[in-house]
């Protein structure tokens, strides 16, 4: 939770480790993999955040923030196919997403 807690408080450096030990504990919690993704996001470590989104949606099919997210990660790569492929998984996964539509 002080991971989480740090990530909030916009401090993803220091939310890092204890995300990383949150994830390792617990392999198939996708919440703690989105929480970790979004940490390396933040931190720029894009090829890793990546990791982690794509491991979240393996894990939850259904959830629309993993694919949200990687799609964010795609555009920065310069990957505008794959991440219009993920804003549409994102959409057809929650059809009021506005933030994917637009």
């Amino acid at each position: 939770m002080r991971g989480r807690c740090l990530l909030e408080l916009k401090e993803p450096a220091q939310a890092l480790p204890l995300l990383a030990r949150a994830v390792a504990g617990q392999k198939s919690n996708a919440d703690f993999r989105i929480a970790y993704g979004a940490a390396l996001h933040q931190t720029g470590d894009l090829p890793n955040a990546e990791k982690q989104y794509r491991e979240a949606m393996r894990l939850v099919p259904t959830a629309e923030n993993p694919p949200f997210n990687l799609a964010r990660i795609l555009v920065a790569k310069g990957d505008l196919e794959g991440a219009v492929r993920a804003y549409q998984l994102t959409i057809g996964r929650n059809p009021k997403f506005v933030l994917a539509h637009a």
